[in-house]
């Protein structure tokens, strides 16, 4: 009888589980971990553009800067577009990164970074393909201090993102930070390398050659419009040197 009442009951789950009375709890992550992505021996060149919606020399100088972009592709120059003061698309944790370069004595918009304070192009007035290209062109020739591997997990609105860095060159590094944006394409001039989210970053005191540190940041919950459309990059920075060189960037698809 047992035996029977068993079979009964296996039958009538079976049943219920095809006609979808049984709610099957989904997953709680929007996909696995994406491919590890590695640095290139090229010296990157990631390029940050200061801006705000209300500035029409910020709009004569977008469509310069993400040509340039397209031309070099993400492997040689990466663009973020960092969003502040009362923009349509404000961002907090980008303005504070904006006064954290120290330039108080001539700040505005457009104000154009190339691998931080290394080259500075600041309005409409110099702010020409020519010009770009030529801070660009300075900075790729220089030597790559820093091999950057990494990949990208996404979980509910959050993006994770892992990996580690390496001092390939002949020297010590010292004080010296890894940290990351996510931004978006937005598919609009201006927003197609929206900076969503900065990450805090992680401070290394010093790091040795053939040293290896790994790192991990999970973004905020972020306001995309298309999770398709959302990129990350990890970069390695020198938060005491006055130039706040940017020693190598990693873009992550």
């Amino acid at each position: 009888m047992k035996k029977l009442l068993f079979a009964l009951m296996s039958i009538v789950l079976i049943a219920c589980l095809f006609a979808g009375c049984i709610s099957v709890i989904p997953d709680t992550e929007e996909g696995e971990s994406g491919p590890i992505v590695e640095s290139t021996t090229e010296r990157v060149v990631m390029i940050e553009l200061f801006t705000t919606t209300w500035c029409c020399f910020c709009e004569m100088v977008e469509p310069t800067l993400e040509q340039l972009a397209e031309e070099y592709g993400p492997t040689q120059v990466i663009l973020l577009e960092e969003h502040i003061w009362e923009s349509d698309y404000y961002n907090m944790e980008a303005e504070m990164r904006f006064y954290w370069y120290p330039s108080e004595d001539d700040r505005g918009v457009p104000d154009v970074l190339f691998n931080g304070l290394n080259q500075r192009i600041g309005g409409a007035r110099y702010g020409t393909y020519e010009n770009y290209k030529k801070a660009i062109e300075a900075e790729r020739i220089k030597e790559t201090k820093i091999y950057i591997s990494a990949s990208k997990k996404i979980k509910y609105s959050t993006i994770i993102i892992s990996g580690n860095i390496k001092n390939v060159s002949s020297f010590p590094l010292s004080s010296i930070i890894i940290n990351g944006m996510i931004f978006e394409d937005r598919g609009e001039v201006g927003l197609c390398y929206l900076v969503l989210d900065v990450f805090k970053g992680k401070k290394i005191n010093l790091i040795i050659t053939d040293e290896t540190v790994s790192f991990s940041f999970t973004s905020e919950e972020l306001d995309y419009e298309d999770i398709n459309n959302v990129h990350g990059v990890i970069f390695v920075q020198a938060f005491e040197d006055p130039s706040r060189e940017i020693l190598q960037a990693l873009y992550i698809e």
